[in-house]
């Protein structure tokens, strides 16, 4: 696969053709055919959150119900699954890249007399399995042990899940990191009626950390990116060929400069609770009027911790959030969480980094991708 300095370059030459593949899975992941000739229409969105991240829409041309779906052999039935490439063909030669695998989720048959006949898929990554999209609601309780090492408590999540339904097919792909120290950090029950991804996020959200399938279908267990630490992957200058427009805007609505903390403990009853304002600098309550936030955490059993949560909020919520949006040639090696490096002097960004929350690509020709990147602004002080 060409490296991705080379790609760039590539895509910036005029003699290339944006392109994506598209193609039929059996329930194990097996390639059956190519799909591609039959696409007129489609989308792919990822998105920078725990659990399912990717999406697509899929239009066919449904020419003698090739399309329709069938538990026969030669059609397309619920334990398919679909794998989506993207790229370009520069001189005749391909360069695709993974951007993950799909399931199905409603399909849509249309017919319009006065044009073909097509059928519609909305696919779903394969967290759809866990997270009661399409199946992983819980038919008995799991209980989480503090203590436990949380990849042993993931593979064991993984493992329940696939017991219940095989078309997860996780065991045949590499799973998360390498056992490492982390443990559980207190207990939790996940009742029946919630679902696998309920225990997942929950203890994510304990230890920092982030569970998703990737663009080649792999389930990932790991740390939550953080993009002060990571070199950009792509830099947009003024002048770039790659970009046709900028939109940038300030989500002021999340500024908060008072935050109340609350929490309890249980076997008492006795509450727990702190407070912290900003009251010097060019957000403080004097300047700009309280804005306030109120925080109940039934894991705080202290006022330490209370006042600790206090005063991290209060740091978060004093500052602001840019998100950028930039539709482009798409660039499909670019994946959310990652950092871009922006420069256009005509909306004041100078070597901005933004850490990338959003992609939208089109599975048609000749059509433009977007990316939502998301910087912090600190204006606290």
């Amino acid at each position: 696969m060409a490296q991705f300095g080379d790609y760039l370059e590539d895509i910036k030459k005029s003699l290339i053709q944006y392109y994506f593949r598209v193609t039929l899975l059996d329930k194990d992941e097996n390639e059956i055919r190519e799909l591609t000739d039959d696409i007129i229409d489609g989308t792919l969105n990822i998105s920078f959150q725990n659990g399912s991240r990717r999406t697509a829409s899929i239009k066919f041309v449904n020419l003698d119900n090739k399309y329709t779906l069938s538990p026969n052999d030669d059609k397309i039935w619920f334990d398919n699954k679909f794998k989506i490439e993207t790229g370009i063909i520069n001189d005749g030669v391909e360069v695709l890249f993974p951007q993950g695998i799909y399931v199905i989720g409603e399909p849509n048959l249309s017919n319009n007399y006065n044009s073909e006949s097509t059928t519609t898929f909305e696919l779903y990554d394969k967290f759809s399995y866990l997270d009661g999209t399409i199946s992983g609601k819980l038919e008995n309780t799991i209980y989480i042990e503090k203590g436990k090492n949380v990849v042993t408590v993931m593979e064991e999540l993984f493992q329940i899940a696939d017991d219940d339904s095989i078309q997860i097919a996780y065991d045949i792909k590499p799973l998360i990191p390498e056992a490492n120290s982390f443990t559980a950090p207190y207990s939790f029950y996940v009742d029946k009626g919630q679902t696998y991804f309920d225990a997942m996020n929950e203890l994510c959200e304990a230890i920092g950390y982030t569970v998703y399938f990737d663009e080649e279908g792999y389930p990932r267990f790991e740390a939550i990116i953080n993009p002060e630490n990571e070199p950009p992957v792509v830099t947009f200058k003024e002048d770039d060929i790659l970009k046709s427009s900028l939109n940038s805007r300030y989500e002021v609505n999340k500024l908060k400069n008072s935050i109340r903390v609350e929490g309890i403990t249980w076997d008492d009853g006795i509450t727990h609770d702190a407070n912290a304002e900003q009251t010097t600098g060019s957000v403080s309550i004097s300047r700009i009027g309280r804005r306030s936030e109120f925080i109940g955490d039934d894991v705080i059993y202290n006022d330490t911790l209370a006042q600790q949560r206090a005063n991290y909020e209060l740091d978060q919520s004093t500052s602001i959030s840019e998100t950028l949006n930039i539709s482009f040639f798409p660039v499909d090696n670019l994946d959310v969480g990652r950092v871009i490096q922006v420069t256009d002097s005509r909306i004041g960004i100078s070597d901005g980094r933004f850490q990338v929350r959003q992609i939208n690509l089109p599975l048609r020709k000749n059509t433009q991708a977007s990316i939502d990147g998301q910087r912090t602004i600190e204006i606290g002080v």
